[in-house]
């Protein structure tokens, strides 16, 4: 955990790409192609009992459990249906066994459209998958007697990504990536609490040790740009928004955005390079190529050619490097505002009236 992994941060790629897919209009298309796919590698395995109800929903109501399996025969035809959209039922939560009683109790507490909480498809499978086994991982570690220090890396490693996995399994009514999210919030709080009590030290000078510094700060805003401005964009294109919602959303998170790092050294260099790319880098380049997330893909990039100036060092710098105008006064040295305007030599250090 002293890193953040790259395996994860394009396993959360891949969730918010499948998520924006999954709430637009390419979500049919996708798993319709999909569900070909599947059909041409192992043929279609027509089942008339398992197809006996259609509809909406049919699978959920008849037939698709993992406990109506018999042979492989309803195996290969619940093959030809998990990568389509509504996908198969968990595993005896289908309406024949724990599914009605289950979508009662979901609705009892509020929850919208509980059936699709209680199925998913192959690519829910895949990223919850991944995300409830990184989320095991941070937590055994947490509960483990190795002493880890709770840094920046740390806290996107369990708040930042149980944060994005809510976010996606909202989206996708996905019961393994919210607990996932869930689980990787109880694992930062447990680490952020042994490490607390290890210093010893008053939490006031833990949260103020553990700030994040000033790239960190400028690369987080950054990516609550990219991501807000993603979201605003398929909430406008699901209809959830009209036009001007969405330009008032979208400049009011590049105001938030802009107005946070305006005072810092990146400035002229982030605007410098995102005017000559016409924008489209912006959101990437707050921080000024700083950004842990670019040092990272520099890295994997160019492995042979390490980043040898420290984060600390460049932020000392200005856009003008070394010999920075920046880093002097309008005047040199000897400038003139130096020099009290009452010098020696002044007239009016002299009285007017003395002979």
């Amino acid at each position: 955990m002293k890193s953040i992994s790259e395996e994860h941060l394009a396993s959360l790629s891949g969730e918010g790409l499948y998520s924006y897919i999954a709430n637009s209009q390419h979500s049919k298309p996708f798993h319709d192609f999909a569900e070909k796919t599947v059909k041409n590698l192992i043929g279609e395995h027509k089942n008339p009992y398992m197809d006996a109800v259609m509809g909406k929903h049919h699978r959920w109501k008849h037939g698709h459990d993992i406990l109506d399996i018999r042979g492989t025969k309803e195996i290969n035809h619940l093959l030809t249906d998990i990568l389509t959209k509504d996908g198969l039922p968990l595993p005896a939560m289908s309406k024949n066994y724990l599914g009605s009683g289950m979508v009662d109790t979901l609705k009892s507490f509020g929850v919208e459209k509980p059936i699709k909480w209680l199925n998913m498809n192959g690519f829910d499978h895949l990223f919850g998958g991944l995300s409830a086994l990184e989320a095991g991982h941070d937590m055994s570690q947490a509960l483990s007697n190795e002493a880890i220090d709770f840094t920046w890396e740390t806290a996107f490693d369990t708040f930042g990504e149980g944060s994005l996995e809510i976010f996606f399994g909202l989206q996708t009514f996905n019961p393994l990536l919210l607990a996932s999210g869930v689980t990787e919030y109880a694992a930062g709080s447990v680490l952020l609490y042994k490490d607390i009590a290890r210093d010893n030290l008053p939490i006031y000078e833990q949260i103020i040790n553990n700030l994040p510094n000033q790239a960190q700060l400028v690369s987080a805003v950054g990516f609550y740009m990219m991501i807000s401005s993603l979201k605003n964009y398929i909430f406008y294109k699901n209809g959830k928004i009209s036009k001007e919602e969405l330009k008032h959303n979208t400049v009011t998170d590049v105001s938030v955005s802009l107005g946070t790092f305006a005072i810092t050294k990146s400035l002229i260099t982030t605007m410098a390079i995102g005017g000559a790319t016409g924008g489209m880098l912006l959101p990437l380049l707050i921080g000024g190529g700083t950004s842990l997330l670019l040092r990272e893909v520099f890295t994997l990039a160019f492995p042979n050619n390490k980043i040898l100036i420290t984060e600390n060092e460049l932020w000392e710098q200005s856009p003008f490097q070394y010999d920075s105008p920046w880093n002097k006064t309008s005047f040199e040295n000897s400038n003139i505002w130096q020099d009290n305007i009452f010098n020696n030599g002044n007239i009016w250090q002299k009285n007017l009236f003395k002979n």
